[in-house]
């Protein structure tokens, strides 16, 4: 499934939400946000390397918080694919900016 897909069927599932406006949605990626950070901890505490199940606890967790992330998107009109495009056009100027320090820094 396309994530744009995806994005658009969560319209289904969020109207109740929306009643409540994106101040709700936010609170919700936070809240989930949170209970995938502590999943994490643990997991990282244990220092053992993650098996089928945690991985699968893990995917549940991100697809909560894919889910409200998502909704707040749908709230303000902006499809996944232009978030992600400009998540990418961010990373490459960060990057390009690393790669320009480390050249002055090696002059």
């Amino acid at each position: 499934m396309e994530l744009n897909e995806y994005q658009e069927t969560l319209k289904n599932y969020e109207s109740y939400q929306n009643e409540l406006g994106p101040y709700y949605l936010i609170l919700g990626a936070y809240s989930e946000l949170g209970k995938l950070s502590d999943k994490l901890r643990v997991l990282l505490d244990e220092a053992r390397d993650f098996n089928e199940r945690d991985k699968r606890n893990l995917s549940l967790s991100i697809a909560d918080v894919m889910f409200y992330l998502l909704s707040i998107a749908n709230s303000i009109n902006v499809s996944y694919e232009e978030i992600a495009s400009i998540g990418l056009r961010k990373l490459s100027l960060i990057k390009e900016q690393k790669i320009k320090e480390n050249m002055k820094a090696g002059s």
